[in-house]
């Protein structure tokens, strides 16, 4: 799934798959590559089209947690999108 398109609910282009971590897809986005994460289960894989779907509109994206080096923090990234840990 690396380098899948990633495609927010509303239609946005979210940016890429850069890794699948800790339950979680890992999403780079932007020039500057940054990236957040998501819990698995709010995405539908599209194999044939190399796309994921996610069930998040971008505005909420934006304040998502941000994944900084290989460490994520799960219970930050359940938590936000509101998923116990």
């Amino acid at each position: 799934m690396e380098g899948y398109a990633v495609v927010a609910n509303d239609g946005h282009h979210m940016g890429r798959v850069d890794r699948l971590a800790d339950g979680s897809i890992v999403v780079e986005h932007g020039t500057l590559h940054h990236r957040f994460a998501v819990p698995h289960e709010l995405a539908h894989v599209d194999e044939d089209a190399k796309v994921v779907h996610l069930t998040v509109a971008k505005e909420l994206l934006h304040d998502a947690p941000k994944v900084h080096g290989d460490a994520i923090d799960k219970a930050a990234v359940a938590g936000y999108h509101g998923y116990e840990e």
